[in-house]
């Protein structure tokens, strides 16, 4: 799977997400600075919020360090999988504004940014239990025009198709923007969920003819070309868990 990444520069959760009563669910992800000043508050208010507030399946939440690309130093304060009609009823009581509000927020730069992933359990793969403990994330801007969104999540459903049947044990899951931007560019994103960063050195030969072997001779060729005439380029980064800060642990079961 991971050839993928090296030679279609195609698409690279979080938990495992599926429908919530006919809702689906998606991921509320802010991107915040910590003053560096006040490291040391930060991340003593933050552990304190995500512990008392954000600690249950619903509004549970976990925090990244970004360590690569333009937002390296920057976290990532992400509460997840959540179906809309629960976002309204966040925790507000016990304090939990007020905690922010005084604690949590002057510590932190006054720059954020704010972005809502909806899940696509159709398009990802969660075969077995696992740990959210590294990410590897990879980001695709989709060209505008009619159509093309869901002519790139026709190829995306190739690849799920392929990599399930060559592939089984593999963890990633496919998400996109709820509220995306053609200046930011993050339309879709695949998340390789990993515990080791030895997997980041791993290659597979075969993919490329595991792919043809799946969805027919030539498919490979024909939807790189494809996918390429869709998109814009990516951006990809890399996120370290921080259970110290995090309500949540790293652990996902599947059932």
């Amino acid at each position: 799977m991971r050839k993928l990444l090296l030679l279609i520069v195609v698409l690279l959760a979080w938990t495992v997400s599926g429908q919530n009563n006919g809702e689906y669910v998606v991921f509320e992800n802010v991107i915040i600075t910590p003053n560096p000043a006040k490291m040391g508050d930060f991340k003593k208010h933050m552990a304190d919020h995500n512990k008392k507030y954000h600690a249950d399946d619903v509004y549970g939440c976990r925090v990244y360090a970004i360590v690569t690309g333009p937002n390296t130093g920057k976290y990532v304060w992400s509460m997840g999988p959540i179906p809309w009609s629960s976002v309204d009823s966040r925790p507000a009581q016990g304090g939990h504004d007020e905690h922010w509000n005084n604690m949590v927020m002057p510590t932190l730069l006054p720059m954020a940014n704010a972005t809502y992933w909806r899940s696509h359990p159709e398009l990802s793969n969660f075969p077995n239990d696992f740990k959210l403990d590294k990410l590897r994330l990879t980001y695709y801007d989709i060209k505008r025009g009619w159509g093309n969104f869901d002519k790139i999540k026709a190829i995306v459903a190739k690849i799920t198709k392929m990599n399930k049947e060559k592939y089984p044990n593999e963890v990633y899951g496919i998400y996109t923007n709820e509220f995306g931007s053609t200046k930011e560019g993050k339309d879709i994103v695949f998340v390789d969920f990993f515990e080791n960063s030895a997997k980041l050195g791993e290659q597979d030969d075969n993919w490329i003819s595991n792919y043809d072997e799946v969805n027919g001779a030539g498919s490979f060729e024909r939807d790189v070309k494809t996918w390429h005439e869709l998109t814009n380029g990516s951006e990809r980064e890399l996120w370290i868990l921080a259970p110290e800060l995090s309500g949540r642990t790293a652990e996902v079961k599947v059932n």
